[in-house]
């Protein structure tokens, strides 16, 4: 969306056109949106150190600048950059401890490394997300976090003597290296952290300038293509092209 209409339209137009009214509107992949928002929108409500806004159902025919991120003007596009931010500190929030304490996780150290990496929530694959349902539909062996308690746990019910306990019946030991390992496999692979709420990539509205040298893509057009000063050649080919230029400006001039 934001890739879609940055510098297209105006903040005013975007207040003007509904969704569902807009040239890119798809009710599919609005509808999967909708699912989602509906289990977050109650979190996203602020962000940064902004005021807390309204809970904010988004429908269709909600304008089109709700859907476009922004962290210019409370409420519309803000509500996005508020997700946004709840992404992150949910993501990192997760994976951040497990990273801290890498010497001690041998069974997820093979994760970790990719696990530091940092990538911009918005250009995240599946893959790279803690989706911890969908991982278990995916997996053959468990179907869910207590098949895995079930699997690799007992009851502590006999004693020394090889007997019975009945006062320990409901007592169960936990293979917790185990449960750590298969979880690890299931929930870790591909997984990355996210960039902070400073890296989003926001709408840039015609008229509004590069959001005080701020713009995503000129940022990123300078990390493709790296700046490098001129050597003394190329500084002298750019003077002699300015000379020629202004000699011929010169005598259209006087023709």
């Amino acid at each position: 969306m934001v890739e879609t209409y940055s510098y297209h339209i105006t903040r005013k137009e975007a207040k003007e056109i509904n969704l569902v009214n807009s040239n890119n509107y798809n009710e599919s992949k609005f509808k999967s949106f909708s699912d989602s928002w509906e289990h977050i929108y109650k979190y996203a409500i602020k962000y940064k150190c902004r005021e807390v806004m309204p809970e904010k159902q988004l429908k269709s025919d909600d304008p089109l600048i709700y859907f476009l991120n922004d962290d210019n003007e409370l409420g519309y596009g803000m509500y996005i950059a508020a997700a946004c931010q709840n992404f992150i500190n949910w993501q990192n929030g997760f994976l951040q401890p497990i990273i801290e304490n890498e010497k001690f996780n041998g069974n997820l150290r093979y994760y970790i490394e990719n696990m530091k990496k940092k990538i911009p929530v918005q250009e995240a694959k599946e893959n790279q997300i803690v989706l911890i349902k969908k991982r278990f539909k995916k997996n053959e062996n468990y179907i869910d976090f207590n098949d895995i308690i079930y699997d690799l746990s007992q009851r502590n019910i006999f004693g020394a003597d090889g007997k019975i306990n009945y006062s320990d019946y409901n007592s169960f030991v936990y293979d917790y290296d185990k449960i750590e390992e298969e979880l690890g496999k299931i929930i870790l692979p591909g997984v990355c952290s996210f960039e902070n709420e400073d890296k989003l990539n926001f709408m840039k509205y015609w008229g509004e300038g590069f959001r005080g040298g701020n713009s995503a893509m000129i940022t990123k057009f300078y990390t493709k293509y790296s700046q490098k000063d001129l050597d003394a050649n190329e500084k002298q080919e750019v003077i002699d092209y300015i000379s020629i230029m202004k000699k011929n400006m010169f005598l259209k001039l006087c023709n």
